[in-house]
C-alpha cells in the first residue's frame, strides 16, 4: 500500500504537505489500535496494532515520505512509557523497541545536528534501561541489531553532554555485561562488549593507588563522657586514687585505734595546770582551811611571796567537786 503512494511523492521529500499528511493519518491509526488493544486484550487487536506500527515506520525509514520528527514525538510521548509497554505481550514490546531503534538509526544517520531530533533521542536514552529489558532475552540465542543502536545513542550523549549513567541504567547494562561474556564472543557480541565497555569504565589507578597507598584504619573511638574525663554540665570528678594511696589507707584502717591516755598514779603528785575556774575565783581568807598556793591570782601570789610565806606544794583537787568544796566549806550538802 504504501509503495504506490511514495510513487506519487517527490523523491526524497521530506517536508512535503502530502506526506506530514500522511503520517497524520498513519498516526491517528496507531492511537485508535492502541487503544482498542488496552480495552480488550485481544491478540488479533496486539497483531492489527503491530501493523499500523510498522506501516508509518516503513513509510519514514524506507521511503522517506515525510519527516520524521512527528513519528518520532509520537513514539518518545505516548509509546515508549514503562506502563503501556508493560500491558503489551512480549512479542508486541519486541516488535515496538526494534521498530523505535530502526527509527532512531535512521534519524543518527540523516539528522545527526537537528536540534528538535537531538531531544527526541534524548528522550529515547532516558527510557533504554525499560527498552534494553526488553531486548535481553535475545542475548541467550541471537543478540538483537536493536542493542547496539540504543547503546550507541547512549555513548552519544555521554560524549556530547557529559552525561552521567543513573543506577537504573548502570544495573541494566552490567547484567547485559555479564550475560555476554557467558557466551562465546560473535562479532556483534565484540561490538556490544565494546560499547559497555566504555559505557561501564573500571575504577581509575590513581584512586586504586590511592587506596592502596592510604594507612589502615583502626576502630574509630568515639569520645564520649567515659572517655573524654569530664560530664557536660557537671562537675569534674576527681582523680581516681592511686593503688599506693589505696593501700596507706586501707592499711590504716586496718590499725586499731589509739588508745585514750589514762591519768596514771605516777602523775598525781606532779603540779597541775590551774583551770580558768579556780584563776576566776577570789583568794580566800588566811582562816579558811583552803590550802595555800591553790586558787591564788597573779597579784595574791606576789603578795605572799613579799611577806616570806611560800605555800607548801599541794596537790591539785581531782574535780570541780571537790575544789567547790575547799573554796566554800559548808556550802554544799554532805553526802553519806
Amino acid at each position: 500500500m504504501l509503495y504506490p503512494i511514495s510513487l506519487a511523492l517527490p523523491s526524497k521529500s521530506v517536508s512535503s504537505p502530502k506526506g506530514d499528511a500522511l503520517m497524520q493519518t498513519l498516526l491517528s491509526r496507531i492511537g485508535r489500535a492502541a487503544r482498542n488493544f488496552l480495552k480488550a486484550k485481544s491478540p488479533t487487536l496486539a497483531m492489527e496494532f503491530d501493523q499500523e506500527l510498522g506501516s508509518a515506520v516503513t513509510a519514514v525509514t524506507s521511503y522517506s515520505m515525510t519527516s520524521p520528527l512527528a513519528l518520532f514525538q509520537y513514539f518518545c510521548n505516548s509509546l515508549t512509557g514503562k506502563i503501556f509497554l508493560q500491558q503489551l505481550p512480549p512479542a508486541s514490546q519486541l516488535f515496538l523497541v526494534e521498530g523505535l531503534s530502526n527509527l532512531l538509526d535512521f534519524c543518527q544517520k540523516s539528522f545527526p545536528s537537528d536540534p528538535e531530533i537531538l531531544v527526541c533521542q534524548w528522550k529515547v536514552v532516558d527510557a533504554c534501561p525499560y527498552l534494553l529489558e526488553v531486548l535481553a532475552p535475545s542475548l541467550s540465542d541471537k543478540p538483537s541489531p536493536s542493542i547496539p543502536i540504543l547503546l550507541r545513542a547512549c555513548l552519544n550523549r555521554k560524549n556530547s553532554q557529559g552525561w552521567t549513567i543513573t543506577p537504573n541504567l548502570r544495573t541494566v547494562l552490567e547484567k547485559l555485561k555479564a550475560e555476554i561474556e557467558k557466551s562465546p564472543l560473535q562479532e556483534l557480541r565484540r561490538d556490544i562488549l565494546k560499547m559497555l565497555m566504555f559505557l561501564l569504565p573500571p575504577a581509575t589507578s590513581s584512586q586504586s593507588a590511592s587506596t592502596a597507598n592510604e594507612p589502615p584504619r583502626g576502630p574509630r573511638v568515639v569520645q564520649t563522657a567515659a572517655t573524654s574525663g569530664h560530664l557536660p554540665g557537671r562537675l569534674t570528678p576527681s582523680a581516681p586514687p592511686s593503688s599506693s594511696s589505696t593501700l596507706e589507707r586501707s592499711t590504716s584502717q586496718d590499725q586499731p585505734p589509739p588508745a585514750k591516755k589514762r591519768r596514771s598514779i605516777s602523775n598525781i603528785g606532779e603540779p597541775q595546770k590551774a583551770s580558768l575556774l579556780s584563776r576566776l575565783q577570789p583568794p580566800p581568807s588566811s582562816d579558811s582551811a583552803m590550802p595555800q598556793g591553790q586558787g591564788l591570782s597573779i597579784k595574791g601570789a606576789a603578795s605572799s611571796a613579799s611577806n616570806g610565806h611560800i605555800a607548801p606544794k599541794k596537790l591539785a583537787p581531782l574535780s570541780l567537786l571537790h575544789r567547790l568544796q575547799h573554796a566554800n566549806p559548808g556550802s554544799l550538802p554532805e553526802f553519806r
